[in-house]
């Protein structure tokens, strides 16, 4: 905590854009190090507890590294959406290295790590898209979200894909606001409206189709 707040403190008040490759650069290895240890935590632990996950660095740490680059990357175009997508594109990386059987002891660290990659997947959609793409993007994640959760008998992704497709619903509605166009069908928010409709149904059919699975988790 104390190096996070002495970054966080220089990133605040003594930044320049001058600094910016060399703050680049120990925003990097500043990252790749902690994420190296948050690893080495569940490797390293005695046998009964191998793969016991330290919350606040495993979380902690994307949260204050995207933070800092939020206040590097502000003033550009694309920097930020650009650095959600990188974030998202490592952990995910990881997730696909250290994923293991549902009884392993790793396994909590591997859906972490695949938590975080699809949270910032998600996070950068709206920063790079309007509210349209954002919507439909968003619709067919929350779909593959109930799929697996049905799939797997987990609660937790399908109430994450249940959350996330009424995002979409408002993002399209609330944010962006419903137009027709002057063609219908051909312009305006047919085709996102097309999708969130699609993906309502197939939550539906999936929902109907894994009824037992559903049920069977309740008595759990």
């Amino acid at each position: 905590m104390f190096t996070f707040g002495i970054t966080c403190a220089w990133c605040l008040m003594q930044y320049r854009p001058e600094h910016y490759m060399s703050a680049q650069l120990f925003i990097a290895a500043f990252f790749a190090l902690y994420l190296a240890v948050s690893i080495l935590f569940a490797l390293r632990q005695p046998p009964r507890l191998r793969g016991l996950v330290d919350g606040s660095l495993v979380f902690g740490l994307p949260i204050v590294v995207f933070g800092l680059q939020y206040a590097l990357l502000e003033h550009t175009d694309h920097g930020i959406e650009l650095s959600a997508v990188v974030l998202a594109a490592v952990y995910l990386a990881i997730a696909a290295a250290l994923r293991r059987p549902e009884d392993h002891p790793l396994r909590l660290l591997y859906e972490s790590f695949l938590g975080l990659g699809i949270l910032f997947a998600t996070l950068a959609v709206p920063l790079a898209l309007d509210a349209e793409w954002t919507s439909a993007t968003w619709a067919i994640e929350a779909t593959g979200l109930v799929w697996i959760g049905l799939r797997q008998g987990q609660l937790l992704p399908r109430l994450a894909g249940y959350l996330l497709y009424l995002l979409a619903a408002a993002a399209l509605v609330l944010i962006g606001g419903v137009e027709t166009g002057t063609t219908p069908l051909l312009q305006g928010d047919f085709i996102g409206l097309t999708i969130l409709a699609a993906s309502a149904l197939f939550i539906a059919y999936l929902s109907d189709r894994h009824a037992s699975s559903v049920d069977e988790s309740r008595g759990r």
